[in-house]
């Protein structure tokens, strides 16, 4: 779902920035940034890891997104 809905609003115009909790790079991924979308990987260790809070945060203020979209399997 987060790769087609990334498509359609790049191909609507909008910047759009894919963030990866993990480090993994995966097949859909690749196909991503073959896309030209910009993956980002914050290299959440397992288990709890509070200091990805910290990493979400300096990314959000950097970026200004308008939208967050998530999901968790």
């Amino acid at each position: 779902m987060c790769e087609t809905l990334s498509y359609a609003l790049k191909a609507l115009g909008h910047e759009v920035i894919v963030v990866s909790l993990y480090d993994d790079r995966t097949v859909i991924t690749e196909r991503l940034e073959t896309a030209g979308l910009d993956v980002r990987y914050l290299g959440k260790r397992r288990g709890v890891d509070l200091s990805l809070l910290y990493r979400l945060k300096k990314l959000f203020r950097a970026e200004r997104p308008h939208a967050v979209h998530s999901h968790l399997y």
